[in-house]
């Protein structure tokens, strides 16, 4: 970071700074040039160059100039650079501040502090301190509490010295910590303000439509929910109405999931349905599936790097299948639960670091997945076939509960010293998984198998347990905690 000096005294400066014509000054030395003179244009008393012939503000000076980076004409100027001046919002915005002890961030001012927690000090940033105060029992605001109530809830100023407020729209009681307006009444006055926004993004026609959606999900979703949410829709409405100025007309369902995929009309689902309910664009349920399935299909193919094996042997028998479609002995539908376990077959193979399939992989993937058998019966065939492995069908593999041959006491030594361990690693998950298997159920997983978020169960009593070879493992819930 560029340290700056003092432009009469060369002191280096940190955050007291004051900017005239790109020379620096220290709090001192600005006093000291800058005299408190009244501006012979607005009458007001600000500090102007003491060597200046005409008593003129600077606000007064570049009255009609704009920002030189944000382009805008403000009313209030911080810096004159030999560019020109710069608006107190842009020098918010490029302002450093000095790290928060807490957050290590820059972003907002930094204080040393007096924490009431632990009566200590530290330096931290208004956002970290904020978090350190209590919630108010009244008005739900992080206030320092004035007093405490009968209950021992902390209770701030506001709530203390005058109890209830009358909303200025409705006239609705609540208490004083909140404000001057009730929340139903601030999210109201915050939408329509983010409705007028929103206006100005668009032409006539989308404007309206945009607005009449607005409304929609208000009653949809509720006013809290709109008015935080509102203006994430507005790019999505920008797309969707430079595509119908693009086409000359209102796009179909199909040219509108063709162009955004069904992944992100999923995303704005809540538009999808505004604009099925008004009939603007309607749902075809048909083409939504078709098009549901060729997305989850390309998202299959792209899991794997294009120079691996796992790559070429998914594209391979993708490309087998896509034979049979075009011969009418298939469908799309079918390709994509075709696909479905052998992708989580190869990722096995990928975990394991193993460039060929071998059975024991194979039987490690069947463990978990014992309804996969037919699933999976095209895929093993077409690496046979095609690659000439000797791997099993899976109607023919047996598959059964193996004992483990560590003795109870090293298995309980070796969880010990994992679960001392704050946070876990993908590999120590995997080898807390298996010797937590051995410890509680005395069972030895196979050699290939690998925990996956898809295995963590939860029952009605909130246990976690784990479905594997037709039975139910359950483990305490710390374990399974630690796991996820």
């Amino acid at each position: 970071m560029k340290e700056d000096k003092c432009y009469h005294c060369s002191v280096i400066l940190n955050e007291q700074k004051r900017y005239h014509v790109d020379q620096v000054y220290c709090t001192s030395c600005y006093t000291l040039f800058f005299k408190l003179k009244k501006c012979c244009l607005c009458g007001k008393r600000k500090r102007i160059p003491e060597l200046q012939l005409e008593a003129v503000c600077k606000e007064c000076l570049y009255k009609d100039i704009p920002c030189v980076k944000c382009g805008k004409i403000r009313s209030r100027i911080t810096q004159i650079t030999k560019n020109g001046p710069i608006c107190i919002s842009c020098t918010n915005k490029c302002k450093y501040h000095t790290p928060c002890d807490w957050c290590h961030g820059t972003k907002y001012p930094s204080s040393n502090r007096n924490l009431a927690t632990n009566n200590e000090k530290a330096y931290i940033c208004d956002i970290c301190y904020n978090n350190t105060l209590p919630i108010c029992s009244l008005c739900s605001r992080r206030r320092i509490p004035l007093t405490y109530s009968l209950t021992q809830e902390p209770v701030c100023k506001y709530c203390t010295l005058k109890k209830e407020r009358n909303c200025k729209t409705c006239g609705t009681s609540f208490p004083a910590g909140i404000g001057n307006y009730c929340l139903h009444c601030k999210q109201v006055k915050t939408f329509n303000k983010r409705v007028l926004i929103s206006e100005s993004y668009f032409e006539p026609q989308f404007a309206e439509l945009f607005k009449q959606f607005a409304y929609w999900l208000g009653k949809r979703r509720g006013m809290q929910f709109t008015s935080v949410h509102l203006l994430n829709y507005v790019e999505y409405f920008q797309v969707v109405e430079k595509l119908t100025l693009q086409l000359g007309h209102v796009p179909t369902y199909k040219e509108l999931i063709s162009y955004f995929t069904v992944v992100m009309t999923r995303k704005y689902l809540s538009v999808t349905l505004f604009f099925n309910e008004i009939k603007f664009i309607e749902v075809d349920r048909d083409i939504q599936e078709e098009f549901s399935n060729l997305d989850i299909i390309d998202r299959y193919l792209m899991f794997f790097d294009s120079g691996t094996t796992y790559y070429q042997y998914l594209g391979n028998y993708h490309k087998t299948l896509l034979i049979k479609l075009e011969q009418k002995k298939t469908s799309i539908r079918s390709i994509r639960l075709a696909l479905s376990p052998a992708v989580n077959f190869l990722k096995i193979l990928k975990q394991s670091n193993l460039k060929t399939p071998t059975n024991e992989a194979l039987y490690a993937y069947l463990w978990t997945t014992v309804g996969q058998m037919a699933a999976i019966t095209g895929f093993i065939n077409f690496l046979n076939k095609s690659y000439e492995f000797s791997l099993k069908t899976p109607q023919t593999i047996e598959l059964s509960l193996l004992k483990e041959t560590k003795s109870k006491k090293q298995l309980q030594q070796s969880l010990i010293q994992l679960l001392r361990k704050t946070i876990l690693s993908d590999d120590q998950k995997q080898q807390l998984f298996k010797l937590s298997i051995g410890y509680f159920h005395g069972i030895a997983l196979p050699k290939y198998m690998r925990l996956s978020s898809r295995l963590v169960n939860t029952a009605r009593s909130n246990d976690g347990y784990f479905k594997m070879c037709y039975e139910y493992f359950y483990l305490p819930e710390a374990i399974i905690k630690r796991l996820k």
